[in-house]
């Protein structure tokens, strides 16, 4: 083989060489544009669980707030309970003045007991609408649980995957950079 020959041969093979760093690198700019795209995903559902959590917080506070309007709610009718029972206590000592009594206090336990249960249904209302606005809240929170695992899922595959793919494109450069090394130790050219 001529000099001429041998230096085409080399260059052939610096050619090649070339190509298999440019491809790696080609390799290693793609892992790193899906790392980031994947990094960006996670952010999003981070951001995403925080709000989530807000949410939460800002409903149980309006639960507690809820229920504290109800145990007011439930001190004045107590306190509504005792004054009926005084009205009670004063017709036994005056039937004649109770009569007259009893009829303003008919008309006002009406009003009571209608005021009592459009209370109890909107309480029932409150209770309802907060069972489920907790159940959709508790969904979602799982809806997203899910998703940010299955992500995570994905990305781990992908990564992994990139690294096989890099560790075998390393092997396989070393392989060759070793080969041209050991042709060009030994005197030979590589053919």
């Amino acid at each position: 083989m001529t000099a001429e020959q041998r230096l085409t041969a080399v260059e052939n093979d610096l050619e090649t060489v070339k190509t298999l760093l440019m491809s790696a690198a080609s390799y290693a700019e793609s892992a790193n544009r899906g790392l980031d795209r994947l990094t960006v995903k996670v952010d999003e559902l981070t951001a995403s669980q925080a709000q989530t959590q807000t949410q939460l917080d800002r409903l149980g506070s309006r639960v507690d707030r809820l229920f504290e309007a109800q145990t007011q709610t439930q001190a004045q009718l107590d306190r509504l309970g005792a004054r009926i029972e005084q009205l009670v206590e004063l017709q036994a000592q005056s039937q004649a003045r109770a009569n007259a009594r009893l009829d303003r206090i008919e008309r006002t336990l009406e009003g009571l007991l209608s005021s009592q249960a459009a209370e109890r249904e909107a309480r029932e209302a409150l209770r309802e609408d907060t069972e489920r606005a907790i159940s959709q809240l508790t969904e979602r929170v799982g809806q997203l649980t899910q998703d940010l695992t299955a992500s995570v899922e994905d990305l781990v595959g992908m990564l992994s995957q990139l690294a096989q793919e890099a560790a075998q494109d390393r092997a396989e450069i070393r392989r060759i950079w070793q080969y041209l090394l050991s042709q060009r130790g030994n005197g030979n050219q590589p053919s």
